[in-house]
């Protein structure tokens, strides 16, 4: 099967002085330490951030978060505009293409702000790698060529490669492969020029890519193997797991299928240790083309399966949609800045002229009336020939702007003051098929015409506050087919405040609105197929009056974090003793609620068919049991552990109780005091490392003891003034402070309390608490 092979690229453009251009990540560190400067101290994190990206972009993240921390004590913006640029550059790493164009277009403002137009170049060139990703191609193009043609002024030699180098991505992309392989070999002239290992090693790949895709394999991977070996050299994970993931795929189109598999999951491998998604996806796209090749079916569907999971995480509408907008909004914003600019010039020269007139008529004040009479008339001839030069300039500006106004795809209506249309552009035609005389016929007034039930409120509120609206609607167009269309209206104003127009820009969003439709349709039947499967988890945890039977009074806070949970309860009977266990399975949602049917099974198999006499006995039965269900399934081997879990055998008669626990320890509350019977560090279904038998615990109770059992969920969640963990030592102190409540009112102070804590952030585990009275 023949398949697309993908560039690999990334733009280094950390902005930092030459001093720190030869200091690698260690010496880096010494700076950072050492130095007094804040300001050095910021520059050398953010070129750490620059070094750390691709071989580990969260740690990067952190060095820029803390650059930022520092800047802002003092005023250095181009350092700052450097480190706003490293977290869009971060955050293209680990494919977030949304927040990396969000951070770069914020640098660019920057560095237009500080005026210093090569910057603002360098990153329009991120930016147009972002349009690549998101598959606007002619965006991109027009991106690079323009921050071609200034770099090439500029002799900005690095820059020029790394341009070059892109334009082929864009044309490979679209499958120009000629065009794609005459710029990457452009770039590799000027990459020998400035010896930069890194640019040798992408377009050697990108060469290879373009040979590949030619069907000329196995020139493609000569040029691949000598792209690894330079990504060895500059220890570039990233960049490696693309590389062999193209060596790969050539041995696939060459049918030599193991040594195809080698090179593809060894990609899989870095791209999982450099955290790139993109990557990641691409590998298993490969891989899942070669088992097709090779007639493994089954093996081709699992890995089609991740590939796909992972392209929906990356390439969403709503992100598209989020970078097609922040470019949009830039454009417009520069747009209403040069009117702004070319209005307050225009009002500026206009104030010289009039005090020109002004000095001029003071002048001849004196000068006889003769003289003054010839002045007037002179000077009306003048103002008529300046009126008929303005006129002139501005019927040829309008007639530009009608130029652009009836290309645009957009609608756009111009209503006068009081709301009567006036005139409408070409593209209004083509997207509703009316004329202006067709729209008069329904009405005279915009109010008459649109279909907004709301519009003379909007229009009302745009006036008033002399701000745009929006809004959407359905129209029915000449062929009485119904589109949405998303209108702006902007209402016109005078220098003296006086409405002056009223313009609306009308756009075509019906696919959007239909594809929005679908995902609707497809989130309602996934959140019904939940909910029912949530009813099928309530049915096998025991009922709180069944519970209530068997200890003097408990409470039971289960909060999952998602419709259903991984975590469960459980109690079963055995030789006049009662078993309760608190289990949190691997996972949450969905894949932790299958986890927790399964362990609820497993539980009551052993309880069934064992003859058990302790609790860390059963412990170990369940964990057997459990290895020995996985053992047999084909997902069992990725599967390193299953369910931790607390479980107590309470003996009424003598008053005593057992406690086992995998990971999930138990608190004992006695009078004023927190005992803690440790769980041991293992879990259930755990396949690594040396394995022993659970410990088993005795408790002699006394009345009115207090047992806790508990996930991880509640101490784990992040929160309060500082967005740490709750943690175990304020827990106690929590479980300790309401002791002498009631069970029902312990369990409304603790979950008012964890709710406080979370305060706006998401919930990140299932919770669930038990409070046992005995």
């Amino acid at each position: 099967m023949r398949c697309k092979k993908i560039f690999f690229f990334f733009v280094f453009t950390s902005f930092l002085t030459p001093a720190f251009s030869a200091l690698n990540v260690d010496s880096l560190i010494h700076v950072y330490k050492t130095s007094g400067s804040d300001t050095v101290k910021a520059r050398a994190l953010v070129r750490i951030a620059f070094e750390l990206t691709n071989q580990d972009p969260d740690s990067a993240l952190a060095c820029t978060v803390k650059a930022i921390d520092i800047l802002d004590k003092h005023n250095d913006e181009a350092i700052r505009a450097s480190a706003t640029n490293m977290f869009g550059r971060i955050y293209f790493v680990k494919s977030d293409y949304a927040k990396a164009m969000d951070y770069f277009m914020k640098a660019k403002r920057m560095w237009e702000k500080l005026n210093n137009m090569s910057r603002v170049y360098t990153t329009d060139v991120n930016i147009g790698l972002i349009n690549i990703y998101t598959k606007n191609y002619k965006k991109a193009l027009e991106i690079f060529n323009r921050a071609l043609e200034f770099k090439l002024k500029e002799n900005d030699r690095t820059m020029i490669t790394l341009i070059y180098m892109n334009i082929g991505l864009s044309y490979f992309n679209q499958g120009q492969y000629d065009s794609a392989l005459v710029n990457n070999i452009k770039g590799l002239k000027y990459a020998k020029e400035t010896g930069s290992t890194e640019h040798l090693m992408i377009l050697i790949n990108n060469i290879g890519t373009v040979y590949s895709q030619l069907e000329q394999h196995e020139k493609a991977i000569e040029y691949y193997k000598q792209a690894v070996e330079l990504a060895k050299q500059y220890r570039m994970t990233t960049q490696l797991s693309l590389a062999f993931s193209n060596i790969g795929s050539s041995y696939t189109s060459l049918k030599q299928f193991d040594k195809a598999e080698y090179y593809i999951k060894a990609a899989i491998d870095y791209s999982k240790k450099s955290g790139s998604k993109e990557y990641e996806k691409i590998a298993y796209n490969y891989i899942s083309n070669m088992y097709e090749a090779k007639r493994d079916f089954e093996s081709a569907l699992k890995y089609r399966k991740r590939f796909a999971e992972l392209s929906d995480s990356i390439y969403t509408i709503a992100g598209t949609n989020a970078i097609t907008e922040m470019q949009s909004k830039y454009e417009s914003d520069k747009k209403q800045q040069e009117i702004e600019l070319l209005k307050k010039d225009n009002d500026l020269k206009e104030r010289e002229k009039s005090l020109q007139r002004i000095i001029i008529f003071s002048s001849f004040l004196g000068i006889a009336l003769l003289l003054l009479l010839a002045l007037l008339i002179f000077n009306r001839y003048r103002l008529k020939q300046k009126s008929n030069d303005q006129l002139q300039l501005l019927n040829f500006e309008l007639q530009k702007l009608s130029i652009v106004a009836s290309k645009t795809d957009n609608g756009v209506l111009i209503c006068n003051a009081d709301g009567e249309m006036e005139w409408i552009n070409e593209g209004y035609t083509r997207l509703l098929g009316y004329t202006i005389d067709d729209l008069k016929k329904k009405g005279r007034y915009l109010n008459e015409t649109s279909s907004y039930p709301g519009i003379q409120e909007l229009i009302k509120k745009s006036i008033s506050t002399h701000r745009s609206v929006s809004y959407e609607a359905i129209n029915t167009n000449r062929e009485g087919e119904k589109l949405w269309i998303h209108s702006t209206l902007t209402p016109i104003f005078e220098q003296n405040g006086e409405l002056n127009k009223i313009v609306v820009i009308d756009t075509d969003i019906t696919l959007q609105k239909k594809a929005e439709e679908i995902i609707a349709k497809k989130n309602e039947s996934i959140l019904d197929s939940i909910h029912y499967a949530k009813s099928i988890q309530d049915i096998i945890l025991p009922p709180q009056n069944k519970l209530l039977k068997k200890f003097s009074d408990l409470f039971i806070l289960y909060q999952p974090k998602d419709i259903v949970s991984g975590d469960f309860y459980w109690m079963g009977e055995k030789d006049g003793k009662i078993l309760f266990a608190a289990a949190d399975c691997t996972g949450h949602g969905v894949p932790g609620a299958l986890m927790s049917i399964l362990g609820f099974n497993l539980l009551e198999n052993v309880l069934g068919s064992r003859q058990i006499t302790t609790a860390a006995a059963f412990l170990n039965e369940l964990d057997k049991e459990v290895k020995s269900t996985i053992a047999g399934t084909s997902s069992g081997s990725n599967m390193k552990n299953f369910m931790d879990i607390s479980l107590i055998i309470y003996d009424k008669q003598k008053g005593s109780i057992q406690f086992a626990g995998a990971r999930n320890s138990l608190y004992l509350v006695r009078k004023d005091f927190v005992t803690e019977f440790k769980a041991d560090r293992m879990t259930i279904g755990e396949t690594e490392g040396d394995r022993k038998e659970f410990t088993n615990h005795i408790i002699d109770s006394s009345p009115d003891d207090l047992i806790y059992l508990f996930s991880d969920g509640y101490v784990d969640q992040k929160g309060g003034p500082d967005k740490k963990k709750f943690y175990y030592g304020p827990f106690e102190k929590l479980i300790l402070s309401v002791r002498n409540e009631s069970m029902q009112r312990q369990k409304e102070i603790l979950s008012e309390t964890f709710i406080a804590w979370k305060g706006d952030l998401a919930q990140i585990d299932d919770v669930m608490v038990i409070g046992i009275k005995i």
